[in-house]
């Protein structure tokens, strides 16, 4: 059975049913966020919170919300969406991307909230004692800009046993080239490391959600209650070359490495100005 998800993916910054910068006029709504990723063929997104010095919370006060028009089965880190007049299904899983002093990881399969501003070892350690995973989410950029754990981290925590695998992320862009375009280095790290490489969106608006995404193969009839850990679990037995882990989809177009920072300094000054009720580290 096919599961198109991504696992990277901030749901606060804009309205995802417009994909503009019109939170006041339409504000955040999880029925509008799963009709776009149902439009999209996504089966699973993951609803990324971010920490730093505290954690900005995304995940939770979207799927706390109640409508009309879906069912809502929720459990500790994971939300399955049932549309009433179609019965199409979505599920939202609760990832965190860390902002430690080093780089920034993305912590799978866990409610904790682990805090950033802090070493990436700490941060790595404590997501492994809570029962989480870790993964480098743009990795190897070539310059700080993208905080993007580098390739001697990459392969002291994949020895250790603490790094689940490497993202390939809509985002990344080399320096001086504006275009976008896909992840060469992580992919020639991830092919040397032999473990597996995602594709994930990181997208802020609706036009960005799903443009990368990874298709898994998993077993016919799997619960969508149970999709998020059963990828975790894929993820955690696969390699490079796992057929069960396809990367789709294509870099963000013109500028997409600026424009993915622009549009997020430009969210936290409308909130400084009480334009809209609060905003997001931009990363």
């Amino acid at each position: 059975m096919k599961i198109n998800a991504t696992l990277h993916c901030h749901g606060a910054w804009t309205d995802y049913a417009h994909g503009k910068f019109d939170i006041e006029l339409f504000p955040r709504c999880v029925e509008k966020l799963a009709d776009v990723a149902i439009a999209k063929g996504l089966d699973l997104v993951g609803l990324t919170d971010i920490s730093g010095k505290h954690v900005c919370e995304i995940y939770r006060p979207l799927v706390d919300q109640r409508g009309d028009r879906y069912i809502i089965e929720q459990d500790e880190t994971s939300t399955v969406l049932t549309r009433k007049e179609d019965e199409k299904k979505v599920v939202f899983a609760r990832t965190l991307e860390v902002l430690s002093n080093d780089a920034h990881v993305l912590v799978v399969g866990t409610a904790a909230n682990i805090l950033g501003a802090r070493p990436l070892e700490a941060v790595i350690d404590e997501t492994y004692s809570v029962g989480g995973k870790a993964i480098a989410d743009h990795p190897c950029y070539t310059i700080k800009l993208g905080k993007g754990m580098g390739e001697q981290k990459v392969r002291k925590f994949r020895k250790e046993g603490k790094l689940l695998a490497l993202e390939e992320n809509a985002n990344i862009a080399k320096v001086m080239e504006f275009i976008g375009h896909y992840n060469e280095r992580a992919i020639a790290l991830a092919q040397e490391l032999d473990m597996p490489i995602i594709a994930n969106c990181d997208g802020n608006t609706a036009r960005d959600m799903g443009r990368m995404y990874t298709t898994y193969f998993v077993k016919e009839n799997t619960k969508p209650t149970g999709l998020y850990n059963v990828i975790i679990d894929l993820l955690a037995k696969g390699n490079f070359e796992d057929s069960l882990l396809i990367r789709r989809g294509e870099p963000k177009r013109f500028i997409s490495l600026p424009l993915h920072v622009v549009r997020g300094i430009y969210s936290i000054v409308r909130a400084k100005k009480g334009w809209i009720e609060k905003s997001l580290p931009a990363c």
